[in-house]
């Protein structure tokens, strides 16, 4: 394993020295029913040329603890409150002929509470593939995507899904995004101040690697904790210097499914949550290199 993870790191590094981001971010979801959601996420991403194509590197850790109340049929409860996720990343961008671009990604998931040893039911190879098309006239800026993505983001469970987006950027102030699983508008106010409005779906697929039992049924492994909702959100971006950005978002989780499943998807208890606002805020830090080198 170290074999594979010390090289990805090394070339993260390299990439973030000549151009990359560093995010914090914590979030509250107070009212999934009689539940509550607290979530904080890191992640580094770096992008560099390497004159055929771009690379992209990226990883990202968030930690997730819920707070039941209420809850009755799951004798082994504290199983459920506190999940890992890491999601290392890597995409190759290529630019073909008559602005086409070809874009591949990995990245697997590491996503448990890791109460056990690891096993092939903590990780999710998750992968993406795209074709753009992009277009330029004036102070107008089109592309057009399509493509395929494994992973829960969709449904909440893994799964293939389309790729479809409509992006056009309007001089330098106004941008939009129109397609599936993710739809946002965003327009800059000043050199500082930006806002950003945004629908997509999100999902999560955690593996409880230690055993449970659920409404006296017999002891099961490898349950999982399964989130599908509608994300809507109002962002809020202020850039408190060239390279340090605060962003405070205000959202509204709707059409929320929570469960406990079987590794084999059949449903053994459900949470029933409601819709419910959130609220998040974030730091992030640009790195960016001038052509001699220097930080930005």
């Amino acid at each position: 394993m170290l074999i594979l993870i010390t090289p990805f790191f090394k070339a993260l590094a390299q990439g973030l020295e000549s151009g990359g981001n560093i995010t914090f971010q914590y979030a509250t979801v107070p009212s999934l029913g009689k539940h509550q959601l607290d979530t904080f996420l890191f992640s580094l991403d770096s992008k560099t040329s390497l004159g055929f194509a771009d690379l992209s590197l990226g990883v990202s850790y968030q930690n997730s603890e819920f707070f039941y109340f209420d809850v009755s049929g799951i004798s082994q409860l504290e199983h459920f409150e506190r999940f890992h996720l890491l999601a290392p990343h890597i995409g190759i961008s290529r630019i073909l002929t008559n602005d086409w671009h070809v874009t591949a990604y990995a990245k697997p998931v590491l996503s448990s509470n890791l109460l056990s040893s690891l096993s092939r039911e903590d990780i999710i190879l998750g992968y993406k593939f795209e074709i753009q098309k992009r277009w330029q006239r004036d102070d107008t800026f089109t592309t057009l995507v399509l493509g395929i993505e494994y992973g829960t983001t969709a449904s909440g469970t893994p799964s293939i899904f389309p790729v479809v987006r409509y992006h056009k950027k309007i001089g330098e102030d106004f941008a939009f995004a129109l397609g599936y699983p993710f739809n946002n508008f965003t327009y800059l106010l000043s050199d500082r101040h930006t806002v950003n409005l945004s629908m997509s779906w999100q999902g999560f697929y955690y593996n409880n690697s230690e055993s449970v039992v659920v409404n006296n049924s017999a002891s099961t492994a490898n349950t999982k904790l399964i989130f599908n909702g509608l994300d809507l959100q109002a962002t809020y971006l202020y850039k408190i210097q060239p390279r340090i950005t605060t962003t405070i978002k205000l959202g509204y989780l709707a059409s929320n499914t929570m469960e406990v499943a079987t590794s084999e998807g059949s449903s053994l208890y459900d949470f029933s949550p409601n819709d419910s606002i959130y609220f998040s805020i974030g730091l992030t830090y640009n790195l960016k290199m001038d052509l001699n080198g220097q930080k930005k």
